[in-house]
């Protein structure tokens, strides 16, 4: 098989930021480390039941939301503002941060040490890269598969990308993005555009629900 043949690309922060919440791993000094822990032992179970030929694991590019917060400021303007543990392991917001950023640096380190492709761009968010490297490789003939929880990925599965989601354990194909949403892939982005999306504080159009645009 060749290098680009099935790409496994990973949402970083969306897997990170998850295991992080979910797992109370401590080392023997009293750290956490779930958020370390977490994604390596993702990692590893993606690679044994996906069987990709290529690793590339993505990560939020340094002022990522201010292209998009430039064109509206309630662009994820209620991201952040509450602990993402609801476990009593750290004292404050500021106590859990700091816990969050020495995971993500020595993740970082330990990723670089394997054979995966860290990418990330300044001011570009990583769904954007994502949604960039799975197309592009799509476009050849490869396969993509994407894993990350957030949803937004369904508008671009296809034949040669598909999503797998770690919440639901459930691997998105086309007809998996119909029978569950009711609507077809490229289809998606409208429905979301009029529905609006709570987790990017994003609003629809008022009155509206999913029954109504989908009848």
């Amino acid at each position: 098989r060749k290098l680009n043949d099935h790409v496994l690309i990973v949402d970083s922060m969306n897997t990170f930021i998850r295991s992080f919440a979910m797992l109370q791993s401590m080392n023997p000094q009293g750290h956490h480390t779930g958020g370390l822990v977490g994604f390596l032992r993702s990692i590893g179970f993606l690679t044994r039941t996906i069987d990709p030929t290529r690793i590339i694991c993505v990560f939020d590019g340094a002022g990522s939301t201010i292209n998009r917060k430039s064109m509206n400021p309630e662009y994820k303007a209620t991201r952040n503002v509450s602990r993402t543990t609801n476990w009593e392991l750290f004292d404050d917001k500021a106590d859990e941060y700091a816990s969050m950023t020495m995971q993500m640096h020595r993740l970082v380190e330990y990723l670089q040490c394997l054979p995966v492709t860290l990418i990330s761009i300044d001011k570009v968010e990583a769904d954007d890269i994502i949604s960039y490297l799975a197309q592009g490789f799509a476009s050849k003939q490869n396969k993509a598969t994407i894993v990350s929880s957030d949803k937004d990925f369904l508008q671009i599965v296809s034949d040669n990308i598909h999503v797998y989601s770690p919440i639901k354990k459930k691997m998105y194909t086309p007809s998996d993005v119909l029978s569950e949403l009711g609507t077809i892939p490229q289809n998606y982005l409208i429905l979301k555009a009029l529905l609006g999306d709570d987790s990017d504080n994003l609003s629809g159009v008022k009155g509206l629900g999913p029954k109504t645009v989908l009848s």
